[in-house]
């Protein structure tokens, strides 16, 4: 039975999310409701390579990002069932009313042939930041490039912010980016609430701030400026901005450290030019306390500075160019092949006159 309703639901789902009737989430409401009791799993799939949720608790060397990308929330609490169905529905409500160039698309849902559990349709994206770092040196990703994809996540978080909802799981695991063009865009809005409405905060430990780990946590658009000076620090680093321990002893002496003292290991490895350029940005960022920290709209501001300062000063050309400079390596390459068929082409003519001439010759002699 369950099977043979599948196109029905996926129908109704797709039509709940885009359109929000209250029949069709009823519907499929109660049809998920009994999939995820019986199978005690939700799973939802994303069609973008290098793109898989992370387990908060996952170690930095783990390799989270390979093939699709896949979710699992286990049934196992008490409730577990309706938590999780109404999770995948806000998750699924918010993503499908976000519109912005920064913010990865929600194309719908569907279930599979075969399986009862629904499976979420987005825009293809080639790789995650994360996994881009991980398979790229340093003199490999210029710093131009870097500036430009940092600049890209500021904006997506300045139109979330504007619509008055946080990220709460801001991370390199969810952003992701097209090799070539480093067109950059956030995903994974599982975790995504209403500013000051959410209750409890999980996400990617080394990002979260201070605030997010207090009980009851505080939430606010601040927390996602916190998570992104932590991906400034890996973007420019190429590594995991695993903090350290809050107090350390100088002697016998204990002192706290703050926020940025926590990850200041990872600013020692920043170069002249990156400092100049980054430093100050990564240190509002991880104030401890969140007023003192930018807004979204001013990181803007500063990402757009410092992205017009690396293509003036060092005159880089800018993706888009750098896809134009290829196309026309390539077109000129084609061009030179063409011309030595061209050229093979004539010598193999007047060879072949030359024959031709030389058999004329040998007839009237005969």
């Amino acid at each position: 039975m369950i099977r043979g309703r599948n196109e029905k639901i996926t129908i109704i789902y797709a039509v709940a999310i885009l359109f929000r009737t209250k029949y069709a989430r009823v519907a499929v409401y109660k049809y998920l409701r009994y999939a995820i009791i019986n199978h005690r799993t939700l799973t939802a799939r994303v069609n973008v390579p290098g793109s898989a949720p992370v387990d908060p608790d996952s170690k930095p060397g783990s390799n989270p990002d390979r093939g699709a990308g896949v979710k699992r929330g286990e049934d196992e609490a008490p409730g577990g069932a309706e938590k999780l169905l109404r999770n995948f529905e806000t998750e699924c409500l918010t993503w499908s009313a976000l519109r912005h160039p920064g913010v990865v698309q929600f194309l719908g849902v569907y279930l599979e042939e075969g399986s009862c559990l629904p499976v979420l349709v987005m825009e293809m994206m080639d790789t995650s930041l994360r996994k881009f770092l991980e398979d790229h040196r340093k003199e490999d990703f210029p710093l131009n490039l870097k500036a430009f994809v940092l600049h890209q996540i500021t904006q997506a978080l300045a139109y979330l912010h504007s619509k008055s909802l946080v990220h709460h799981d801001l991370s390199p695991n969810n952003v992701l980016l097209n090799r070539g063009t480093f067109v950059t865009k956030l995903t994974d809005f599982g975790m995504s609430h209403a500013v000051n409405q959410s209750t409890s905060i999980k996400g990617t430990t080394a990002f979260m701030s201070p605030e997010a780990l207090q009980s009851p946590p505080q939430c606010n658009e601040k927390l996602d400026v916190f998570s992104f000076g932590n991906v400034i620090l890996s973007t420019i680093t190429h590594m995991w901005p695993e903090p350290c321990p809050p107090t350390h002893y100088k002697g016998d002496q204990l002192f706290g450290l703050d926020e940025f003292q926590r990850r200041e290991q990872y600013v020692e490895v920043f170069t002249a030019q990156e400092k100049q350029l980054f430093l100050s940005t990564v240190r509002q960022c991880l104030e401890n306390l969140p007023h003192k920290r930018p807004c979204s709209v001013t990181l803007v501001e500063e990402l757009r500075h410092i992205e017009s300062t690396l293509s003036s000063d060092d005159h880089v050309a800018t993706p888009a160019e750098q896809v134009y400079q290829q196309l026309l390596a390539k077109n000129e390459e084609c061009r030179q092949k063409a011309k030595v068929i061209k050229d093979k082409d004539e010598a193999l003519r007047e060879k072949n006159e030359a024959l031709r001439k030389k058999d004329e010759a040998l007839r009237k002699k005969k």
